[in-house]
């Protein structure tokens, strides 16, 4: 009977181990990093950022509101998901990005003083916005299917897609 037992007992041992001990997480499989290249547009007009260029030349180009030329800058792989980004040190680019900026915000204030635009969202867009060019930034970089990306800028997903 004491065996009987003693085996019920280091059974469920090895049972409950087995249940408590951590799985292995498989690892995402490697991003392909030429589906990087191209144009790429948020869903949605609203934002002050309006899209991103990446060419194969370590160029981007970033399309701001209230800029009709995109800002070209340069970027190099930083990691496996991880794209370095560093912007264009001009005097004239750095303060045409800040006026952009400026009145995007103004924009956006004076919606909500009409009752145009919701005061929740109106924050939101407000809080999301960089009102100073960097100059070096990481991007995480995302991309589950060839026409969505995911740029994770400062802790913020931002998700675009391809524009064709």
């Amino acid at each position: 009977m004491r065996a009987t037992t003693f085996l019920v007992l280091i059974g469920s041992l090895v049972l409950f181990q087995g249940a408590c001990s951590s799985k292995k997480e498989t690892p995402p499989p490697p991003l392909n990093k030429e589906l990087l290249m191209g144009k790429w547009k948020f869903p949605t007009g609203t934002l002050f950022l309006l899209g991103y260029e990446f060419g194969s030349d370590g160029t981007l180009k970033m399309k701001v509101q209230g800029i009709k030329q995109p800002i070209t800058c340069q970027y190099t792989w930083s990691g496996d998901r991880s794209v370095q980004v560093e912007y264009p040190k001009e005097a004239e680019v750095r303060q045409a990005y800040e006026a952009a900026a400026k009145t995007y915000k103004n924009k956006i204030e004076e919606d909500v003083k009409n009752s145009v635009m919701d005061a929740k969202i109106a924050s939101g867009l407000i809080n999301g916005l960089v009102e100073t060019l960097p100059d070096k930034e990481t991007f995480t970089v995302g991309i589950s299917d060839p026409r969505y990306l995911v740029l994770v800028r400062s802790g913020t997903p931002m998700n675009l897609e391809k524009d064709d």
